[in-house]
């Protein structure tokens, strides 16, 4: 058998008769078996309308990096995961603020993924 995950979702395993984290699992067929397959839900998170496809993501006026959190194979978010997202500001310019899911007030942001996520980071010329 050979576990091929649609784009939503990310492979994790087998449980029952098959083991392991690979995406082939051979058995022999000589008695009823059990087999499951683990997946998990993955969703697209968004800084400013711009899908996050790399770690880090280029705006006007600075960058956001996704710390810790971005573990999918296929560039999406896994499901419950907990992802860090830090702001840093180009020079002449200063971070201003979060928003969308994030509600930090400090350039890095904490948040837990539950669906598709959309994050708003603003920067302002620095005077």
């Amino acid at each position: 058998m050979i576990a091929a995950p649609i784009d939503t979702v990310e492979f994790h395993g087998w449980s029952g008769d098959c083991s392991g984290e690979s995406a082939v699992c051979q058995l022999l067929m000589d008695r009823d078996r059990d087999v499951t397959l683990l997946f998990t839900e993955t969703y697209v998170m968004s800084i400013n309308g711009t899908p996050i496809t790399d770690l880090v993501t280029q705006l006007p006026g600075g960058t956001v990096e996704v710390k810790s959190g971005f573990g999918s194979a296929n560039r999406r978010f896994l499901d419950g995961r907990n992802v860090q997202l830090a702001a840093e500001a180009s020079e002449g310019f200063r971070f201003v603020r979060w928003g969308g899911a994030c509600t930090a007030t400090f350039t890095t942001c904490t948040l837990k993924v539950e669906g598709d996520t959309k994050v708003i980071v603003v920067f302002q010329a620095a005077e």
